[in-house]
């Protein structure tokens, strides 16, 4: 059975509507935060190819490598996301 993950809704409202002020974090936070929402953005579209019809025709190796590849994306951006979430505390204090 070909893997389905819908995503319907904009999870980036926030980051939307502020990213115009991202450069009032200073230091390195912007590209850091930035950084985090592009990435978490290229999962969101890896989800959409592996939901996609022309997917499921690819062959069984080309599926696995892409959920390899995806798979290291998330574990990436979730690593990024976690430090970048340290910094934002700390500039928040």
């Amino acid at each position: 059975m070909q893997p389905f993950v819908p995503v319907r809704r904009n999870y980036f409202k926030v980051f939307d509507a502020n990213a115009d002020k991202i450069g009032m974090l200073g230091g390195n936070l912007p590209a850091s935060v930035a950084a985090f929402y592009v990435r978490a953005s290229a999962i969101l579209e890896d989800f959409e190819t592996m939901s996609s019809p022309i997917f499921a025709t690819w062959d069984l190796p080309q599926q696995q490598e892409y959920f390899t590849v995806t798979a290291d994306l998330i574990d990436e951006t979730m690593a990024d996301g976690k430090k970048t979430i340290d910094q934002l505390r700390a500039f928040a204090e």
